[in-house]
């Protein structure tokens, strides 16, 4: 899951990451999830716009340990919230409302993109503005929006 947070016309840019599609064979963690075609040059495009990215995720030890590779991009982003760590899961709002805490950022400055629709919606629920991830391109023509609508 990603969240996007912009600086400007009054949205933060923090975006908030997760698993896509499009995936590389030879990057698959054991069927758990995989690196994809666009996550490394879609990070870069945020980045050099002026996103922060945060990411929640529900990765036991074990998976985090054993898909590390698959994910290593996280160490680009401006933090991380692991469930495993917090004793908290997605879509419990306690997990939203840490990364916000711990990263002071407003809800209502962030977009949080998760496949999962419990997830979006639970996030919504306090206030975060949310992406169900179907497709990369559907997910960055819905960011586009929500940064267009928010500036006006």
């Amino acid at each position: 899951m990603y969240i996007a947070e912009r600086n400007t016309a009054g949205f933060n840019n923090s975006l908030l990451s997760t698993d896509y599609d499009k995936q590389s064979d030879s990057d698959s963690c054991s069927g758990i999830m995989g690196r994809y075609d666009y996550t490394e040059g879609w990070i870069d495009a945020l980045k050099e716009a002026g996103y922060k990215l945060y990411c929640i995720t529900n990765f036991t030890p074990a998976g985090y340990e054993q898909c590390y590779d698959c994910i290593s991009f996280i160490e680009r982003f401006d933090g991380c919230v692991f469930s495993f760590r917090e004793g908290i899961v997605k879509p419990d709002p306690k997990i939203y409302k840490t990364l916000l805490r711990r990263y002071n950022l407003k809800a209502e400055e962030c977009v949080f993109i998760d496949d999962t629709e419990e997830n979006v919606v639970s996030a919504q629920k306090i206030g975060l503005n949310g992406i169900v991830f179907t497709g990369y391109e559907d997910a960055v023509a819905r960011l586009n929006e929500i940064v267009n609508s928010n500036a006006s």
